[in-house]
């Protein structure tokens, strides 16, 4: 039985600016609020999304005919079995475009009083999500005649950031800017609010069953170290995510060493890469340590006197 607080997270997604994007086609942004539990992700969970775009009546004599929104292709909605919420899905095609997406979504955590007394801080994820439209002619075509329904999204870009203090009341502009390859912009307004205490007898978070990779562990560890409110006074901090490094073919030390047999510290990015992967991943991690033994001074040439003895001269057979 345990005394919690119920947080509710609200993230505002403003707008967005492409700055240099490599590829035309369909993007949105898809979000996650999550606190980091030793090895666990206690997920917020995503419970409403609305638009706030202010809609002005005009007044005309003649009605418009009905035009393709092309920056609000997809309406915004929640995932509820990934626990994200994503904005609407908007096409981009020309350099420097600007959307405008007002879309806001709520989630809802509940912080133990652990949590709160050491000031653990919640966690932001925010992943740029594209879908390639070649398959349907480019992205001017697919303007003519969007196809929805058979588009694939897929995250090609992902950036962190720690919401510090949540439970006294935040309302902070957060620009987040993703990697080179991605260059964009997105603005957000992040706002938190206490909305009750609750008495549980048996913890209700949602749990995020898969493990997080090696590297990112280091890379949040020492980040939250870095961005901690002794640390840092600002409440909501970025957080490096680990890119992911391509197999070299030479494999030098540390590196990944795919085909080149890896240094110290590297490791393959294809599992099995090879057949020494192989046989070193059925192995057991340790295996015990046997010295070799080694004949007596005088058994040698004994055996070699005994052998001389036993053979037979050629001339005598």
């Amino acid at each position: 039985m345990s005394l919690r607080t119920v947080v509710e997270v609200a993230l505002h997604f403003e707008s967005f600016r492409n700055v240099d994007l490599f590829h035309q086609g369909l993007y949105h942004l898809k979000s996650r609020i999550y606190r980091e539990d030793g090895n666990r992700r206690l997920l917020g969970t995503p419970y409403s999304n609305f638009g706030c775009t202010l809609q002005v009546a005009e007044a005309s004599s003649k009605p418009k005919p009905a035009r393709t929104d092309h920056h609000h292709l997809i309406p915004a909605h929640i995932i509820e079995d990934q626990c994200t919420f994503s904005t609407r899905s908007f096409l981009i095609r020309y350099c420097e475009e600007e959307v405008e997406l007002d879309d806001v979504g709520q989630f809802r955590i509940e912080i133990g009083r652990e949590e709160a007394d050491t000031e653990m801080p919640l966690t932001m994820e925010v992943d740029l999500m594209f879908a390639d439209l070649t398959q349907h002619g480019g992205a001017d075509r697919f303007g003519e005649q969007p196809d929805v329904d058979s588009t694939e999204f897929k995250s090609i870009s992902t950036q962190l950031f720690r919401l510090h203090r949540v439970e006294t009341g935040l309302h902070e502009f957060c620009p987040v800017v993703f990697d080179e390859f991605h260059f964009c912009l997105a603005n957000i307004v992040v706002h938190t609010a206490v909305l009750d205490f609750r008495l549980r007898i048996w913890p209700t978070d949602q749990v995020l069953v898969r493990p997080k990779p090696a590297g990112s562990q280091q890379a949040q560890g020492k980040a939250s170290s870095e961005g901690s409110p002794a640390a840092s006074s600002s409440p909501v901090t970025a957080v490096a995510v680990p890119a992911i490094v391509a197999a070299a073919s030479g494999g030098g030390a540390g590196g990944n060493g795919a085909s080149g047999g890896g240094g110290a510290g590297g490791g393959c990015l294809r599992a099995p890469c090879c057949k020494a992967h192989t046989a070193s991943s059925s192995m057991p991690s340790s295996l015990p340590v046997v010295s070799p033994q080694r004949p007596a001074p005088g058994s040698t040439s004994e055996a070699l006197a005994k052998a001389k003895k036993q053979r037979v001269p050629a001339a005598q057979a």
